[in-house]
This record gives structure tokens, sequence and C-alpha cells, in this order.
């Protein structure tokens, strides 16, 4: 169970 797309694609991991 993944929690929203908010904290599932950590700042850190998002380089595009």
């Amino acid at each position: 169970h993944r929690p929203p797309g908010q904290l599932s694609p950590d700042p850190r991991l998002r380089r595009s």
C-alpha cells in the first residue's frame, strides 16, 4: 500500500 503521489516520489528522487 503506497501513500498518495505527494509522498511516493521523493523530491530528491524527482530529478525530472
